[in-house]
């Protein structure tokens, strides 16, 4: 399963890669479009500035799918591991046929490579329950963070990208009406992509904000000496309607402030000395 779910996130990951490159390159082709005094090759460049802003929403479906399975399955791994609950066999089964076979060919090699993830390791208990689910949501909640500062300074690029845009279709020499509704469409698409990173950027702060609250509620329930249980699932589920409403974090995002977070969640879960 662990296997299983790695696969689906990096691959969820790939296509949102993807759709994001595809995002660039019709915001791009309708940049151009706007400013190429050729109208034949203006037009060109406005219709693959559609053609990839369409495709772009297809890979996205792609990788939000993709996702949703991942998603589940990790919910079901944390499960296993932190409070030894099995696997439902209806869901069993359902994984068996939802999940690709390449990835599960490949699910046991993946899994071999490293079984435990979690600071705090060893048998199911509730001790070990809050411990992973701090660590869970301070690394979201941070990650958050640094996504939401990514894509508003890439918001900020897309709004200029399509001034630029309107700005080129005012100056550009009148040509026949196809030609300008081709310059309008390629506006249109310039605002489009603009929009899409400006509601990225709302999630990843929408996501940092929440995970703050969901952390300083975790941490208040630890603090008691003797957290409640029914407490720690609530805010548990809490965290799981949040993650499957937020948008992917790149693997290179992780990757390169991995080490990073993992020293500042050990100075953070270091008691504080009386």
């Amino acid at each position: 399963m662990l296997g299983a779910m790695r696969l689906l996130f990096s691959r969820s990951k790939t296509e949102k890669d993807r759709y994001w490159l595809l995002e660039a390159c019709a915001a791009a082709l309708a940049l151009g479009a706007a400013f190429v005094p050729f109208m034949s090759v203006a037009s060109v460049m406005s219709l693959l500035a559609v053609a990839a802003k369409m495709i772009a929403k297809l890979v996205g479906s792609r990788s939000r799918s993709k996702f949703r399975l991942a998603e589940r399955l990790r919910r079901f791994d944390f499960e296993s591991r932190a409070l030894g609950w099995p696997i439902p066999p209806t869901d069993r089964a359902e994984f068996v046929l939802a999940v690709p076979l390449d990835v599960q060919a490949k699910a046991g090699e993946r899994t071999e490579v490293d079984s435990e993830y979690y600071t705090h390791n060893g048998k199911p208990s509730d001790e070990r329950f809050f411990a992973n689910l701090t660590e869970s949501v301070f690394f979201t909640h941070h990650l958050m963070t640094i996504m939401a500062r990514r894509r508003w300074s890439q918001f900020a690029i897309a709004m200029i990208a399509f001034v630029a845009v309107l700005v080129g279709g005012a100056i550009a020499q009148p040509g026949e009406v196809i030609h300008v509704v081709l310059r309008v469409v390629g506006a249109v698409v310039a605002v489009l992509v603009a929009v899409d990173v400006f509601g990225e950027a709302r999630s990843y702060e929408r996501g940092d904000r929440e995970c703050g609250k969901l952390l300083s509620a975790i941490r208040a329930e630890t603090r008691t000496g003797a957290p409640s249980a029914n407490e720690g699932l609530r805010l548990f589920v809490e965290y799981n309607c949040l993650l499957s409403d937020l948008p992917l974090v790149p693997d290179v995002i992780f990757d390169r402030n991995r080490a990073r977070l993992n020293q500042a969640f050990a100075a953070y879960s270091t008691p504080a000395e009386s």
